[in-house]
């Protein structure tokens, strides 16, 4: 999927979950959740988040192919139990915006190795970039103006705008 429609599905999953956690300072959750629906996508040199970090990019690129390792429930399992043993619940924002990420690519036709380093791919009929892809990302913006228009309880996005 498109940079734009991992944002915004992020801010979404962000705003639809941040009120069930109370231990957890609702900001950073929010942050927490939207860059790390973006973050995966570090393997790619070419995607947003590649370009602004080149060199580590490139890098990870070449150890581990796009939607290798980075995209499976392994790299995010020993990332979230190193967040968690360094800052307790703060792993759950960064679950919750890796596996919507996941989520998301496994609609495409290159799909994810979730269960990496088996060969085994999650995948659909959908391009990344498609008319699809475009349409996705503006129905997730019309679900987040629901919630604002809707006065969505205790929504970040009421504080926010």
């Amino acid at each position: 999927m498109m940079f734009k429609t991992h944002l915004a599905f992020g801010i979404l999953l962000a705003l639809l979950t941040f009120n069930y956690f109370d231990n957890i300072n609702k900001y950073l959750f929010v942050l927490i959740t939207v860059v790390s629906a973006i973050f995966l996508d570090i393997d790619e040199e070419n995607s947003f988040i590649g370009r602004r970090t080149k060199p580590l990019s490139s890098l990870i690129n070449t150890m581990f192919k796009h939607r290798g390792f980075i995209h499976s429930f392994l790299f995010i399992s020993i990332i979230s139990i190193l967040i968690w043993f360094f800052s307790g619940n703060y792993y759950i924002p960064f679950l919750i915006g890796t596996l919507g990420h996941l989520f998301l690519d496994s609609l495409t036709v290159a799909g994810v190795r979730i269960l990496y380093p088996l060969k085994f791919r999650t995948r659909f009929v959908f391009k990344t970039g498609s008319i699809f892809d475009l349409s996705l990302f503006l129905i997730i913006i019309l679900g987040i103006l629901v919630l604002y228009l809707t006065n969505f309880k205790e929504s970040l996005l009421n504080y926010i705008l």
